[in-house]
């Protein structure tokens, strides 16, 4: 077979499946169905890797596929993922060969395309494998459900009765995403912190089956020769127009939790005496110190529960003129969306204060055993601000609802603590004791 094959394809970029073309055509799981491509005869083809022999090989057995020692610039060729390129340099150095390449036009690769008018949905069998991204994890269509959060405005996605999407199966995933970071500091030799951060999305993503409705075919140019005598005529030249339309529907829901939390934990230690023993090598000592240490570990946390719901419908047709060149251009679309949002502000904070004693023990200088006990006073406060509402926006109604109103919830203890804590060789670490005696704690909750 020569280079100009016949190829049947399942146009993978796609990543269909086709269900039912309302004609002759009947759709299959997972592909577009009757479509072909031919390629001109100059375009190389690199897929079959498996196939390829060397440009010189004598080796007929292998087929007619060619290797990457044909490549030189100018050089059409279709690469092992079917992707097409243009070579527009080849360097060598040694063994090494660096081929540089660009995105030729269509009409210099494809001698020829048809795909018929179908319509193909994109089913959950058509998810690429490895594409979820981090956090993110699928649901069985047959759990497809509220994801429970708080927000009331926009409509639940509904394949019933939308006549858009109407019979199309649910894609559902689960969204937990965090990106989070730290960093130390000191200062001043009694002042230790750290302070870290964290954003996150947490929710539910439904997706129906989203539709695609079209066909393509490539225009072409006939060229056959007329006689008028024996040995004399004219070449007569006939332009056949292709066309591409298309429409493509779906719909989709976020049902989620946005959030950014900032974190501070500030620790300051005063020295006020210490105690040192060693061994008479040097090489083992124990240290006991007290010192008053005061520490501060709060956090904030920005969030916005999300609920969103969009419906989307584009169509376009197009008429395609020799070699590839539009020459009638219609489109059009349709969309709907329907977002609704609701902030919320919390916040917590520990203050201590107090004496504490400590014992540190170290072996040529590696530490084996550290613990501390103290006590004093203790300050906690933590607290929790929202909106009573939802702040909306419908593309038909405009916005609704407001952020005037506000509802909080919020605690203060104070008292006296102690606590003890024990690490060994910095790998094993535990808390021996951490008890509390309030005098004060206050409560409160209401709207503003």
């Amino acid at each position: 077979m020569s280079r100009r094959e016949f190829l049947r394809v399942a146009v993978a970029a796609l990543l269909l499946a086709a269900a039912g073309t309302g004609g002759a055509y009947a759709a299959l799981p997972g592909i577009i169905v009757d479509s072909y491509v031919i390629i001109e005869d100059q375009v190389l083809d690199l897929r079959v890797n498996a196939s390829i022999r060397a440009a010189n090989s004598t080796d007929t057995d292998v087929g007619d596929y060619s290797s990457m020692e044909d490549l030189q610039v100018g050089s059409l060729f279709l690469s092992a993922d079917g992707t097409a390129l243009e070579v527009t340099g080849v360097t060598r150095q040694g063994n090494d060969v660096t081929i540089e390449t660009s995105t030729p036009a269509l009409s210099t690769v494809i001698a020829e395309a048809y795909m018929p008018d179908q319509t193909v949905r994109f089913t959950e069998a058509n998810i690429v494998p490895g594409s979820l991204g981090k956090g993110v994890s699928l649901v069985s269509s047959a759990a497809a459900a509220p994801a429970g959060n708080t927000v009331p405005g926009p409509k639940w996605i509904d394949t019933d009765t939308n006549p858009d999407i109407q019979g199309s199966d649910i894609v559902t995933v689960n969204m937990d995403y965090k990106l989070s970071g730290s960093k130390e500091f000191s200062a001043y030799g009694v002042l230790t912190g750290t302070i870290s951060g964290e954003v996150g999305l947490k929710g539910q993503l439904r997706v129906s089956d989203p539709v695609l409705k079209g066909g393509f075919k490539m225009p072409a140019v006939h060229i056959k020769w007329v006689k008028v005598w024996a040995f004399i005529g004219y070449p007569e030249v006939s332009f056949e127009n292709g066309y591409l339309h298309a429409s493509f529907d779906a719909g989709e829901q976020i049902d989620a939790k946005l959030y950014g939390t900032a974190s501070l934990g500030v620790e300051v230690k005063i020295p006020l005496y210490e105690f040192l023993a060693t061994d008479e090598s040097g090489t083992t000592s124990f240290l006991v110190g007290l010192y008053l240490k005061l520490s501060a570990d709060g956090s904030i946390t920005l969030a916005f529960e999300v609920n969103e719901y969009a419906s989307l419908g584009v169509w376009g047709t197009v008429e395609l003129f020799w070699p590839f060149i539009p020459i009638d251009v219609n489109a059009g679309s349709s969309f709907y969306y329907d977002f609704a949002v609701r902030p919320s502000l919390s916040g917590s904070i520990e203050v201590k204060a107090g004496p504490y004693l400590g014992l540190e023990g170290t072996i040529a200088g590696t530490k084996i055993l550290s613990t501390e006990v103290g006590g004093g006073l203790y300050a906690t406060a933590q607290g929790t601000i929202e909106a009573a509402d939802v702040l909306g926006l419908d593309k038909d109604v405009g916005t609704y609802g407001d952020l005037n109103h506000w509802t909080y919830d919020a605690s203060a203890e104070a008292g006296g603590y102690i606590e003890a804590t024990l690490s060994i060789a910095d790998i094993w670490n535990t808390t021996l004791l951490d008890k509390k005696w309030p005098f004060i704690s206050v409560s409160g909750k209401g709207g503003l």
